[in-house]
């Protein structure tokens, strides 16, 4: 492999970690810091290093309105991640998709809050009840999980009103 190959694989994989840790990193960071705080720091940080590295010939892209322009674009939507971040976590997820094929099949599939997938398929989109009584019947109290992340019954509720949710865009 040559040189500019090797530069390259190693700025994708640096570029990858980074980008990877950027959630459980700002979890940890939201605990002491309010999401703007952190978000402007953060920010201000990438900046200052940006403007190290990219000297002087990075020195034209720092105008006022690149500089608003990415504050307001890229900025804003990190602070809308942090604030995000901050009121929930991963250990409080329930999974579901609702898919419609060619014929109108409607099929749910729930994970992550239950110990393994379940599948269910309708002709039609189903009614609300219809629905609701399909999840209850398939999915007994025990295949929900149960640990320091979510008792059962939270599971259930999360999973019966995502289902609804993705049945309402669905329909």
């Amino acid at each position: 492999m040559n040189t500019d190959r090797r530069r390259a694989l190693v700025a994708l994989t640096i570029a990858g970690l980074l980008w990877g840790s950027t959630v459980p990193l700002s979890k940890i960071a939201l605990t002491w810091l309010p999401p703007g705080w952190l978000t402007a720091i953060r920010f201000a940080v990438a900046a200052a290093v940006l403007l190290a590295v990219t000297r002087p010939r990075g020195r034209a892209a720092w105008s006022p309105k690149v500089l608003a322009w990415g504050a307001a674009g890229y900025g804003g939507t990190v602070l809308l991640q942090n604030t995000g971040i901050t009121r929930t976590s991963v250990s409080h997820a329930a999974l579901l998709i609702g898919t419609i094929d060619h014929d109108g099949v409607f099929t749910l599939t729930v994970t992550a809050s239950t110990k393994r997938p379940i599948k269910l398929s309708f002709k039609k989109v189903p009614g609300m009840a219809e629905l609701r009584e399909a999840i209850l019947q398939t999915i007994p109290d025990g295949l929900y999980h149960d640990d320091i992340h979510g008792k059962p019954f939270w599971r259930k509720h999360m999973t019966l009103r995502l289902a609804c949710e993705i049945r309402n865009e669905l329909a």
